[in-house]
């Protein structure tokens, strides 16, 4: 990126970088080098700020404030882009994968929403959340820092509808969260 432009996330997909942020020149950049030595700006064809990056079912998504009605955009290779519309209506703040399914949190008609194909998401209901700022999933739930009454919050699918329930309302703002996968595994039966 440009001096002036700011970096606001960055995924690994095994052989590729790709960073996102924002900035009137750039707001994307892909590195085929596993050191990161060597970098080719994309514009900012996609969004004016895009806030994260994930590679999931085969291609990269990236989230930022909306543009066209949509928040969420996904690429295989980083230059054509297929953009699809949530309930984020208004900002996409972090995109989540745990294998099975995804999650988004941000801002709009709702705050957290939920896909398994990455095409077709669902809204989720959340309980005094004015804002979603980032999720990640810990190997058992999701774990999502929010807006609002409680600024942590945990969920978890349970016979095909998620449930959110509040664990921290000593903060009213969270603003991210993180997740260690290397503390051991944890099997969910039937999935």
């Amino acid at each position: 990126f440009p001096s002036h432009d700011s970096g606001m996330g960055v995924g690994w997909n095994g052989s590729q970088w790709f960073a996102v942020g924002n900035g009137s020149v750039n707001t994307a950049a892909v590195s085929n080098s596993a050191m990161a030595t060597s970098w080719s700006r994309l514009g900012n064809s996609v969004f004016a700020n895009i806030h994260c990056v994930r590679w999931m079912l085969g291609a990269w998504f990236v989230g930022g404030d909306a543009s066209g009605g949509s928040t969420i955009a996904k690429s295989a290779d980083g230059t054509a882009w297929t953009y699809i519309t949530t309930g984020l209506s208004t900002s996409c703040r972090s995109i989540s994968w745990n294998g099975r399914e995804a999650v988004a949190v941000g801002t709009g008609t709702s705050q957290m929403v939920s896909s398994l194909d990455g095409v077709s998401w669902t809204s989720v209901s959340t309980n005094g959340v004015t804002a979603g700022n980032e999720v990640e999933w810990n190997g058992s739930k999701w774990v999502i820092a929010t807006e609002g009454t409680n600024a942590v919050n945990n969920a978890m699918y349970l016979s095909g509808t998620m449930y959110v329930s509040s664990v921290a309302s000593l903060l009213t703002q969270g603003y991210c969260v993180g997740a260690n996968s290397g503390v051991g595994a944890y099997i969910v039966t039937g999935k």
